[in-house]
């Protein structure tokens, strides 16, 4: 597991990489879990030859869209495609734990904008009831919605209505599948810049949850400023101050978190370039072992074409 010192419990469940920061939670030499994000719930009955190669690489845990539209096609009829039940089946198999993001819109609610109103928020929750009370016991970990903070993460009613579903979906899950952990957030980089990781606190939703997840990319900051090194030190520094404010430390989970290997500008500033493959490639083993990451424990990157890197202890 890679730890920060306080309690990054983070299940490296993400982008390329799930990751587990947890120093006073659990000892230094707790079990650690990396993850893939794996869009492969939608696909059908699944061949488990990806699992059998994310299983064989060290990979423990798969992330994976569970969408709102596609589990209520029909307005207020609601129905889990079997695809579902085999794609858990078959990861299960294999020795993978899985994530389910539970978000999205639906077009019947709202035009299929984010749940922010009674109706839309209702409607919902009536989705994550039947998934939870389907794949009780099978669902490892629930994340409610997808980096929310995209659209206004300085506006705190944007805040305050996330919070108030995050309420009551992990209300929900823990009623119908107690033994799963439940996970919101999944904040950007510019969103625990801008503060709305910090007014998630303020807003009470550790109450309700498990760990809070973050997207912590740091492809996009320039020079000096997006090296495993930099991001170690970032990390540790967000992990304190969120430590701070709630008054203890704060299980974090990095659901997503990757250097790019292609050249592209990024999709949502179209500005920035991802560090050059050479760059990205040599970076195996630069997350240092410090005192701020836990002491003895290093982490590893190995950049793929498809996203960017795996960590290990």
């Amino acid at each position: 597991m890679f730890h920060m010192r306080s309690t990054l419990h983070a299940a490296l469940l993400g982008g390329l990489l799930g990751l587990s920061f947890d120093g006073s939670a659990q000892p230094l030499d707790a079990p650690f879990t990396v993850g893939v994000c794996a869009h492969e719930l939608h696909k059908g009955d699944p061949s488990g030859r990806a699992y059998a190669m994310m299983r064989d690489a060290g990979i423990t845990s798969v992330r994976t869209d569970a969408h709102w539209a596609y589990v209520e096609r029909q307005r207020s009829q609601l129905k889990i495609d079997p695809s579902w039940h085999r794609y858990l089946t078959v990861t299960a198999e294999h020795g993978l734990t899985t994530q389910f993001i539970l978000g999205y819109g639906n077009p019947y609610h709202g035009k299929g904008e984010k749940p922010r109103s009674e109706p839309v928020r209702a409607a919902f929750n009536r989705y994550v009831d039947v998934l939870a009370e389907t794949f009780k016991g099978r669902v490892a970990y629930y994340e409610i919605w997808n980096e929310w903070d995209v659209e206004a993460p300085k506006d705190p009613q944007f805040t305050q209505d996330y919070a108030r579903l995050i309420a009551d979906a992990a209300g929900i899950i823990r009623q119908r599948d107690p033994n799963a952990k439940v996970l919101a957030g999944a904040v950007t980089s510019q969103g625990i810049e801008s503060g709305f990781a910090l007014r998630l606190l303020e807003n009470g939703v550790m109450q309700s949850l498990d760990g809070l997840s973050l997207h912590p990319y740091v492809h996009c900051r320039g020079w000096r400023r997006n090296t495993p090194e930099a991001w170690i030190k970032w990390m540790d520094e967000v992990d304190k101050t969120l430590t701070r404010a709630a008054g203890r430390p704060v299980p974090l989970y990095l659901t997503e978190m990757a250097w790019p290997s292609h050249q592209a500008p990024a999709a949502s500033t179209k500005a920035c370039r991802p560090p050059t493959w050479p760059a990205a490639s040599s970076w195996p083993g630069r997350c240092p072992t410090s005192r701020g990451c836990g002491g003895t424990t290093s982490a590893t990157m190995a950049p793929t074409r498809a996203s960017a890197s795996t960590i290990s202890a």
